[in-house]
């Protein structure tokens, strides 16, 4: 590589050689002004490059720099809906009960109410197996520090709900921001495997997800449940790690007094996400784990499989409409 592109662009240490070797060139042209991002190539190419100038100066306003966030996010998840949209009406399903044909349709909405679904199941599953364990449901959040955001909340003129971040590093982007709450959670969890920690050996169940901030920022939130003689070494590691990986100083941590409520504090925070009536928030949501290739929900290992779960659908609905789960839709 030349010297005057090793200047030009800051390689992201997340980057395959395959990627450098094929795309840089690429990135070279979007610096230039030569190609515009989404034209040609459909690489989501500004999580990947680093940009050089800071992002204050790239935007005449905060509000100007989170539209222009929407506006990638909804483009994303849009072609993606055209690709789906294209494929289904190549393919058709016959009625074997009558002489017709009918095409396959996607919804974005119903796509997110089935997901959602498919999680509220699987918390609700491995809530019960813990309660029946006798395990306690902990709480918590970790968040990211100020250098990760590009906006803040404080400090901000009269009449500005958000202003530009003076502490945000443009080096940072939001899937290094991903990669560190992932990394901060397996270690956190990875140390409770060890039998000098957990003398039994047990399994550690638990769920997880991430949500953004205003500013598309990630955090995390967890429910893991825990033997009782667990929980004080468990919160002494949790702040342990908070330290040691620079993580935000806003945070929660909070043992659950009823076992049965641990699904439901976590989807709180789906519900509001994906089965918002508003439908731009769900390409927003979608096309932004899309771009930056984030899983929205994580969890231990269960037995209820997808497939499992599609087939049982139908009565787990039913049992949501009358009202056995009081914590759902």
């Amino acid at each position: 590589m030349s010297a005057k592109l090793q200047n030009t662009l800051t390689i992201n240490k997340y980057m395959s050689q395959t990627f450098r070797k094929v795309h840089l060139p690429i990135l070279k042209k979007i610096r230039e002004g030569k190609l515009k991002l989404g034209s040609g190539d459909k690489k989501d190419f500004y999580n990947c490059s680093k940009r050089k100038v800071p992002v204050d100066k790239r935007f005449n306003s905060v509000e100007s720099f989170l539209t222009h966030l929407k506006e990638e996010f909804i483009r994303i998840a849009q072609e993606t809906e055209q690709k789906t949209k294209n494929y289904l009406d190549k393919h058709i399903m016959k009625l074997l009960n009558m002489n017709e044909f009918v095409g396959m349709s996607f919804s974005l909405k119903k796509k997110m109410k089935l997901d959602y679904l498919y999680y509220k199941g699987v918390s609700d599953y491995i809530n019960r197996i813990a309660e029946s364990r006798s395990l306690v449901p902990v709480f918590f959040t970790y968040t990211l520090p100020s250098e990760y955001h590009p906006t803040t909340t404080y400090g901000c003129r009269d009449g500005e709900e958000r202003c530009w971040n003076k502490k945000y590093n443009s080096e940072l982007t939001i899937r290094d921001g991903y990669k560190l709450l992932q990394k901060a959670f397996r270690e956190l969890t990875r140390y409770f495997k060890k039998k000098e920690t957990n003398k039994n050996l047990l399994e550690i169940p638990y769920f997880r997800m991430i949500e953004y901030h205003d500013d598309f920022t990630p955090h995390l939130h967890a429910v893991i449940f825990l033997p009782e003689y667990l929980i004080e070494i468990f919160e002494k590691k949790f702040h342990r790690i908070r330290k040691d990986y620079g993580l935000g100083k806003e945070y929660d941590f909070e043992v659950l007094e009823d076992k049965s409520k641990g699904s439901g504090y976590l989807l709180k925070y789906l519900r509001k996400m994906m089965l918002s009536s508003n439908e731009e928030s769900l390409y927003i949501l979608d096309g932004w784990r899309k771009a930056h290739g984030i899983r929205l929900f994580t969890h231990s290992r269960t037995f209820l499989k997808r497939k499992d779960f599609e087939k049982i659908l139908p009565y787990y609905i039913e049992d949501i409409e009358k009202n056995r789960y009081k914590d759902c839709l």
